[in-house]
């Protein structure tokens, strides 16, 4: 199996051991890194850049919590990672968006050797017509979003025997009630990585990561106001990992 579960926890938020590992490379040189995150600008996600840089053992995770507004965050991120990082905004929906991002990454940098797609919204609660909206938002940003940005630097990353690192959830192998879409969507991820990984080798390597609960602004985005005070209410309990 080429995919790598790293998530012991439970869809009932109990704490998970998992360690993000979300930057690996095969080969010791300098390698070109775009990393899909979540800011608290909905749909809109970023790709980071890393030039040069290795990361410590047991990998690097950086928070992604949104301190201002999303150009301030892109000066954040690229600062943290230092060594010539960039960090462009990128809407993961629109598919423009993305080739616009890549073709500057590749114009100005070179290829792109690991691809991580951690973009993702968690918008539980009831299944119903009120939550319509929220439906579509996960499906098209958590599971057509990877796929699309997959799609856009398959080509580079097949040049240079990359990476594709898709962020799933433990949500990927069981659902409770209000999770519905958004199990829906992780197990999605999990599929498709799955017949990507066959599909890929030995040209590109997938990775699947399938964390817990991890420190994240994921319950802010909860519209249904039930739901979000509950969600909170266990991540507040939970002894969750940064």
């Amino acid at each position: 199996m080429g995919s790598t579960p790293a998530s012991a926890a439970g869809p009932n938020l109990t704490p998970s051991p998992w360690k993000a590992s979300a930057e690996r490379s095969r080969k010791p040189d300098d390698k070109e890194h775009q990393h899909t995150g979540e800011s608290r600008c909905r749909h809109r996600r970023v790709v980071r850049h890393r030039r040069g840089h290795r990361p410590r053992p047991g990998g690097r995770w950086l928070s992604r919590r949104c301190l201002g507004s999303p150009s301030r965050l892109h000066q954040r991120l690229a600062e943290e990672l230092g060594n010539g990082s960039i960090a462009i905004e990128v809407d993961v929906t629109d598919r423009d968006s993305i080739v616009a991002a890549a073709d500057r990454i590749h114009h100005e940098i070179g290829n792109t050797d690991v691809l991580v797609n951690n973009a993702g919204v968690m918008l539980l609660g009831p299944f119903d017509s009120d939550q319509r909206d929220d439906h579509r938002q996960m499906i098209e940003v958590n599971l057509l979003g990877a796929i699309s940005t997959a799609e856009v630097f398959l080509d580079q990353l097949k040049a240079g025997g990359g990476d594709i690192i898709n962020v799933s959830s433990v949500a990927g192998r069981t659902a409770r009630a209000g999770s519905g879409v958004y199990a829906t969507t992780k197990w999605g991820i999990n599929g498709w990585s799955e017949s990507l990984r066959q599909e890929l080798l030995p040209d590109v390597r997938v990775t699947l990561v399938e964390p817990g609960v991890v420190a994240t602004e994921l319950p802010d985005h909860i519209t249904h106001a039930e739901t979000k005070l509950v969600v909170q209410q266990l991540y507040d309990k939970a002894e969750v990992h940064r």
